[in-house]
């Protein structure tokens, strides 16, 4: 299904154009098989061609599957979930609120410009991906949802040093790169939604051999790649594959592919390959030129030892993993390396910091992070998060308002309706 990379030099842009097109929708259709692979991130631009990889995406996913897309700088409230505030001050008493990944349970999670997304807010969601479950405890509520989705990460990043955080990428099984395709390259799709349901029913039947597994392990180690996660991602795109084509056996192609779109993007060094070694008992020697011929003549009288007759289909030790390393090693883009050293080196210059990491949060100026406790001289007053912060407790102070009232006056006073706030409710935006 996939193209090889010698085949494909041999075509004009065009030709190569679609067939890239053609590998990127394979990789749509694989997600769509296990949504729960971990995710996707989709390095793009705004524009047709993204739209139409999306596009696809949701026509081979189930009809009924929720989406959320999570904007740039949202709050832990609306993310993780917490206190409903209008809810909580209408009916007097603590009402919990869902946020948006256990919203998204069962389902897909888009992630807005997930180049900018803060080291904090990545943190949260992998370990919400990596629980399966949302915890909170906060405001007063203690709230406890299954989560578990797909994440589309969309990349927006120009420079080899924009990208989404590194937690957040090493849980993610595809990596895609749409830069370079116009919406002329488009082409048609070669998998359909009924394929792609007849595959996810197929997939809990699947299995890998011993001889794959180790395949995928090798080629990690030899591209460079680091990651445990890695291996065992692409293990579960060559069964996704295997079930897409209607096998229940995880064969080459499987790896190949898995190889290719899995390990290939994340490959750290070009792979070099492994010749044998001379040793000295293959070297000829000087007196090889007088054979011994009585020990030729024992032989010659010895019956012939017997061997097994060999298989065709029998591959030899070590040639699987040159096979898939081949094929991830065709899919690695040439400047690949370079990225990466730019990446390393402006990562470095912002890790030694300067005067800007000198100055620290402020209070008046950049994006707001979770408001904190403190006085009103400290800062700007964060008017939602203190009203939240009030909110729990508007029955009791209304009564110790009423009752302390009644007793100054000597008459019952009916309770207010207007919120009662405290020095301690004051929230400080950082």
């Amino acid at each position: 299904m996939t193209t090889s990379q010698p085949q494909a030099e041999q075509g004009n842009p065009q030709e190569l154009a679609l067939a890239r097109w053609a590998e990127l929708c394979q990789a749509a259709a694989l997600f769509a098989i296990d949504p729960s692979l971990g995710g996707v991130c989709l390095r793009s631009r705004a524009g047709p061609v993204r739209d139409a990889w999306l596009q696809l995406l949701t026509s081979l996913l189930p009809a009924n599957m929720p989406s959320r897309r999570v904007p740039l700088g949202i709050g832990d409230d609306r993310l993780l979930g917490g206190l409903d505030l209008t809810a909580t001050l209408r009916a007097g008493r603590p009402i919990a609120e869902k946020g948006i990944l256990a919203e998204a349970n069962g389902g897909l999670l888009i992630l807005a410009m997930a180049e900018r997304l803060s080291s904090g807010t990545a943190g949260r969601l992998t370990n919400v991906m990596d629980m399966g479950c949302v915890t909170a405890e906060r405001d007063g509520v203690a709230l406890r949802a299954p989560a578990r989705f797909g994440v589309v990460a969309l990349d927006e990043g120009q420079d080899g040093d924009e990208r989404p955080p590194t937690a957040l990428m090493d849980r993610l099984t595809l990596w895609l790169n749409l830069e370079g395709l116009s919406h002329r390259d488009v082409g048609e799709t070669v998998v359909t939604r009924v394929e792609v349901e007849a595959a996810r029913a197929r997939l809990p039947r699947v299995v890998a051999d011993e001889k794959a597994i180790e395949a995928l392990v090798v080629v990690a180690a030899r591209l460079g790649v680091h990651s445990l996660r890695a291996p065992l991602l692409a293990l579960r795109i060559a069964c996704a594959s295997a079930a897409l084509r209607g096998s229940d056996f995880v064969e080459e192609e499987d790896v190949r592919i898995a190889a290719r779109l899995v390990l290939a993007p994340r490959a750290t060094m070009m792979p070099v390959s492994e010749a044998p070694e001379e040793s000295d008992e293959l070297a000829p020697q000087e007196d090889a030129d007088e054979p011994d011929t009585s020990e030729a003549q024992d032989q010659t009288d010895a019956p012939p030892p017997e061997t097994e007759p060999e298989t065709p289909d029998e591959i030899p030790p070590g040639a699987l993993e040159d096979l898939i390393l081949a094929a991830a090693a065709a899919a690695i883009p040439p400047n690949l390396l370079a990225q990466l050293q730019a990446g390393k080196a402006a990562r470095g210059r912002q890790d030694k910091g300067g005067k800007a990491d000198a100055k620290g949060s402020s209070s008046k100026r950049g994006r707001p992070m979770a408001a904190r406790r403190g006085e009103l001289r400290a800062g700007r007053l964060g008017l939602v998060d203190t009203l939240r912060a009030a909110a729990p407790w508007q029955r009791l102070r209304a009564q110790q308002q009423a009752s302390q009232q009644a007793v100054e006056d000597g008459a019952l006073i009916k309770p207010t309706r207007r919120v009662i706030v405290r020095p301690e409710d004051f929230r400080i935006v950082r």
